[in-house]
């Protein structure tokens, strides 16, 4: 097991709030555009900011490096099950074994490389860009009510838990 929900150190990278037990896991670019739940593009964060963000792209300059952070914390954790770590390394490129050997920098600039591309392609087909949370667009209309959510554990599928 990665994290759980309410673990010390899980942070909303969009609101810099940190993750209760009480969730949602955000597709970083739209579900309705990847139509996956790779883990790469998933993030946890409050319930309001999930439903405030809906469909947009957010700004990349502010939060595709907290992204990248968050998935590069999650590769330092001892025990990567197989099946993430195989789908971590397919995405980055690069053979599960290298995975270990990665840097933050080279973490964040690979998010970079293979992110923009797509969010630029989102862009292209109409989702709304340049979204930012509460916290940095000085509005607060995403912390206003919170609800829902759901306790999950970051790495609750056997999809990753397995071998494959």
């Amino acid at each position: 097991m990665i994290a759980q929900a309410g673990d010390a150190g899980v942070v909303d990278i969009f609101s810099g709030e940190t993750v209760g037990e009480r969730f949602e896991v955000d597709h970083f670019l739209p579900w309705s555009f990847v139509v996956h739940d790779e883990f790469w593009n998933l993030a946890p964060i409050i319930p309001a900011a999930n439903r405030n963000k809906s469909d947009h792209l957010p700004a990349l300059d502010l939060y595709l490096p907290r992204l990248a952070g968050l998935h590069a914390g999650i590769l330092r954790q001892p025990g990567l099950p197989p099946g993430l770590a195989e789908a971590y390394a397919g995405f980055f490129g690069v053979d599960p074994p290298q995975l270990v050997g990665l840097t933050q920098q080279w973490i964040e600039d690979r998010y970079d490389q293979l992110i923009r591309p797509l969010a630029q392609l989102a862009a292209n087909q109409g989702f709304p860009t340049d979204w930012r949370s509460a916290a940095d667009a000085g509005d607060a209309q995403d912390s206003a009510i919170e609800g829902g959510g759901q306790v999950i554990g970051l790495i609750a599928s056997s999809r990753y838990e397995g071998n494959g």
